[in-house]
């Protein structure tokens, strides 16, 4: 069983600075670079195999192992919320009051 090395570099603040580069390429992806929230997430999924797994020495069937459980453990939540705002916009539509949603959200547009 493999044991998480929280500080490989023998020294704790460039150990937290290495580990945060996924975190910062994601955030500067979505920023600076005007990367999709899908390029900037893989991105930032690559690059944190890449620091994991010679870095951290974490195996590479946990890495794989950890993607697909994030997956899966975004995959309810997110699916979940999409299902609702559907089934809340078909409500809306068919008791007639989608106006008055659309025109709540709207920006800068107050009947």
């Amino acid at each position: 069983m493999w044991q998480q090395v929280y500080n490989p570099l023998q020294a704790p603040v460039l150990s937290a600075l290495v580990a945060a580069i996924p975190i910062l390429f994601f955030l500067l992806g979505l920023t600076v670079l005007k990367l999709s929230g899908v390029r900037a997430a893989l991105g930032a999924l690559v690059l944190a195999l890449g620091i994991g797994i010679p870095v951290f020495g974490m195996p590479v069937g946990v890495g794989v192992g950890a993607i697909v459980l994030g997956f899966l453990s975004g995959l309810w939540p997110i699916g979940w919320i999409v299902l609702m705002a559907v089934w809340l916009y078909r409500i809306s539509v068919r008791a007639g009051n989608f106006d008055i949603v659309r025109s709540s959200i709207s920006v800068g547009h107050h009947h």
